[in-house]
Order: C-alpha cells, then sequence, then structure tokens
C-alpha cells in the first residue's frame, strides 16, 4: 500500500482497480467449474418462458433519424401518413401530384408521405475478463447473459428485429432479423466456457464495439449495452456519447454486492503497485476504500443520466423482476 495515504485519496480510480483485482483473485474460485457453459439449456428456456413480451414505445430523440415499428418516421418517401407538400422535380412519381394544390399555388406539388421505418434493436454482451466475478450466487457475466436473453426475447416478441454483439478477446456478430433460433445461437454462444486462460485481462473494448455498430446499424436504432463498465474511462465515455447522437442507447450495468462495499473479512492483505497493507479491516482505511467504491459508482450512475442514457443497475445475485418492468 503506498505510505502516502493522501496520494492514495486523490487516486480514488486506481483505488477501486486495486480492490476488484483483489476481490477478483480472493473469490477466483468461483471458475473452478470453467469447463461448464455458463446457462444451461434448460435455465435459457425458463428465462425465455419468463421473459413476456416488451410493451414500452421506443422514444428516440431529435437527433436521431428514424423512429420504429409503427411510430411516424422523420424520414419522407413512399408511406401511407400524409407529411407535406413540395415542389415537382424532374423524376417524381406523377401519381404524387396533388393536383388542386397546384392549380392553387400556380406551380406543380406532389405530395410527401412518411415512410414506415423499422430499425432494429442490438444488444452488446460484456465478456471481458472483469466480468468472471461473483461472491454470490452466480458470475456477473452469467447475469449479463440472463439480461440479455431477457430483453432479446422481449424485443422479438414485440416484432422488431434484434442484432446481437458479443465481445471479449474476439467478437460476435449478430445480424438483425426476427428468428429466436438464431438468437439462441448467440446466447449459446455467449454462455460457453469462461476461460481465464483465454481471457487473461481482457477489456472490453469501447471503440470496437463503436464500430460494429455503426457499421452494420442504422441509425435510430435502439442498443442495450449490458456490463460492468469496469472499463468505462474518458474515451469508453466518448465514444458512449457519439454513438447516444445516433441511437437510442441504454445501459444494464450488472455488479457484484463486493462492488458497493467491502466484505466484512479478517486479517485482509491489500496489495496495490507492489506495496501490501495487512489488517485493512481493522484500519480506518477500510471505510475510505468504501467509500470510494460507493463514490465510483455513483459518478457512473450520475454520467449516464446526465447524458441522456438509460440507465439500470442490476446485482449479480438479483432475479429479472424489475429489469422485466423497466424495459
Amino acid at each position: 500500500m503506498p505510505e502516502n495515504i493522501a496520494q492514495m485519496k486523490t487516486d480514488s480510480v486506481a483505488v477501486y482497480e486495486a480492490v476488484m483485482k483483489w476481490l477478483s483473485g480472493l473469490w477466483g474460485n468461483q471458475l473452478s467449474a470453467a469447463n461448464q457453459s455458463l446457462l444451461t439449456a434448460e435455465a435459457v428456456n425458463q428465462l425465455i418462458a419468463a421473459a413476456g413480451k416488451s410493451t414500452k414505445v421506443q422514444q428516440l430523440s431529435s437527433n436521431q433519424a428514424a423512429r420504429s415499428g409503427d411510430q411516424a418516421s422523420s424520414i419522407t418517401g413512399s408511406g401511407l401518413d400524409y407529411a407535406d407538400r413540395r415542389p415537382y422535380v424532374s423524376g417524381d412519381d406523377p401519381r404524387y401530384i396533388d393536383w388542386k394544390a397546384s392549380v392553387r399555388s400556380q406551380q406543380t406539388l406532389v405530395k410527401n408521405y412518411f415512410t414506415e421505418v423499422n430499425t432494429a434493436s442490438c444488444i452488446v454482451i460484456d465478456r471481458s475478463s472483469s466480468m468472471a466475478f461473483g461472491t454470490r450466487k452466480r458470475l456477473k457475466i452469467t447475469q449479463a447473459i440472463r439480461v440479455g436473453v431477457t430483453l432479446g426475447t422481449r424485443i422479438l416478441r414485440g416484432g422488431q428485429s434484434l442484432a446481437c454483439l458479443i465481445l471479449d478477446a474476439t467478437e460476435y456478430w449478430q445480424p438483425a432479423q426476427n428468428s429466436l433460433d438464431a438468437f439462441r445461437n448467440t446466447i449459446n454462444f455467449s454462455a460457453r466456457p469462461f476461460s481465464l486462460q483465454n481471457q487473461q485481462e481482457s477489456v472490453f473494448n469501447w471503440r470496437k464495439m463503436s464500430d460494429q455498430l455503426q457499421n452494420h446499424l442504422p441509425s435510430g436504432s435502439r442498443v442495450l449495452i449490458i456490463s460492468d463498465f469496469f472499463s468505462l474511462d474518458l474515451d469508453g465515455r466518448s465514444v458512449l456519447q457519439q454513438l447516444n447522437n445516433k441511437y437510442d442507447l441504454s445501459a444494464v450495468q450488472v455488479i457484484d454486492q463486493s462492488e458497493l462495499s467491502l466484505p466484512p473479512v479478517h486479517n485482509i492483505t491489500l496489495h496495490f503497485r507492489q506495496k501490501s497493507k495487512p489488517g485493512l479491516n481493522r484500519s480506518k482505511l477500510s471505510k475510505r476504500f468504501e467509500r470510494s467504491l460507493e463514490q465510483k459508482l455513483q459518478q457512473q450512475a450520475d454520467w449516464f443520466k446526465t447524458n441522456g442514457i438509460h440507465f439500470f443497475r442490476l446485482k449479480s445475485h438479483d432475479e429479472l423482476e424489475q429489469l422485466r418492468a423497466e424495459f
């Protein structure tokens, strides 16, 4: 532990990372069943059966180009809902000429109609190494997949197309389609055994996520990112701000109970920056760590809300009733 406590207090991000790495090591034995799928086929079936159907109406901001489903579109074209009139230009379909209005205005006018735009939804699941952690019931990555199954099923039952992006050391992209079978294949991939050897220190890549979304997903689509947001730095925040200008962005944060406060364990030695501090629980220092954890999480929640990104926090051991009500 650094001898200069004042210096450590100012470095809350580094402190938070050190604590989380320490806790990950402390409960790393939860990955002893690493050769097993994170979710069984029976568990997936139960989640699908309980998911229900989304009744939420997608609300997009004015800087996003399209709207979903039966809502009015800001894109004009050959739909059914009348938008306005405009002067005729060469190549326009004569069937859309408004003859009465043309006579009144002494110029040829055509009718504009809103075109129906069916934007996709996309679920992004973080499978980086920080998600392989849990102190109660299940790992964060397992909870993230449960969230993905629930939200994806609700979206598909609502009649919308669904794309999926799974990111760890590699990346997996499911193109947008309204197919529960395709979604099951994606879930099976995301729930594959989690190997620490392959995932060693993998960090969620915000730029890679952004590139995939913008290369494959139309403006106005709904994007739901499921992560612990452990690696959300200034660059990641910039990426999310840019994406939120183009998409309807939601963030579901999956955290563990220990990320809200340190557990009451005795005789702890915390290793930080190649130094050690024994007896953490018997020191006022543990309270400082807890405050750092609390401040970090509160700052994250405040940042999402300030930037107009729908934010929802879920613990790794929670069930999903509140999530279904929220989405």
